[in-house]
């Protein structure tokens, strides 16, 4: 099942170098550590007064917000939300660390796992933070949503299947080679 995502703004992945340099203080990376920028996934917002004052909302007529990457820097995983509204600079809006790169790769995979092989989807994230939740989108001939996994089930099963860039390989279809762009010191 082919499972897609659009590409992102122009400039982003050097964008998103920049400030991963500036927030380690201006510590170079060596080529082995250049941090690797995967495809990235766009990202919905519905605000909680929309979901607590429309009956349905029309998922179709939804914009995209901005881009969420994922990134292997240094041997971790980290999320990177980069706006690039129309008519006005890329930049990156938050950095996230921790357990959330892991969450979304775990659930993506299970999203993969679960979803009708012979449709294509369009892989997205929907945002519902207000209310308290964030979901895997696949995008299709039948929209599929999956609540972002539990941090401790998202460990436990980094550690089983292994590590973080076999998660990506597997779950975003992307050859870490091919993949990826470097970005030097």
């Amino acid at each position: 099942m082919p499972i897609t995502t659009p590409d992102g703004p122009d400039g982003a992945p050097a964008l998103i170098g920049e400030r991963l340099a500036r927030l380690s203080r201006g510590e170079s990376f060596s080529a082995e550590q250049a941090p690797a920028v995967f495809r990235p996934i766009p990202v919905y917002r519905i605000s909680l007064s929309a979901l607590t004052t429309e009956e349905n909302v029309d998922l179709l007529s939804l914009l995209p917000q901005g881009w969420r990457y994922v990134v292997r820097e240094r041997g971790e995983l980290v999320l990177v939300d980069v706006s690039a509204p129309q008519n006005a600079d890329t930049r990156v809006t938050r950095v996230t660390r921790g357990l959330a790169g892991i969450q979304v790769l775990t659930t993506a995979l299970q999203a993969e796992q679960v979803a009708n092989p012979v449709n294509e989807y369009e892989a997205r994230i929907m945002d519902l933070r207000p209310a308290g939740a964030v979901y895997i989108w696949l995008h299709g001939q039948d929209d599929l949503f999956f609540a972002l996994s539990d941090p401790a089930v998202a460990l436990a099963a980094a550690q089983v299947v292994g590590p973080a860039q076999e998660h990506a390989r597997r779950i975003m279809a992307i050859d870490l080679g091919a993949g990826r762009e470097d970005l030097g010191s």
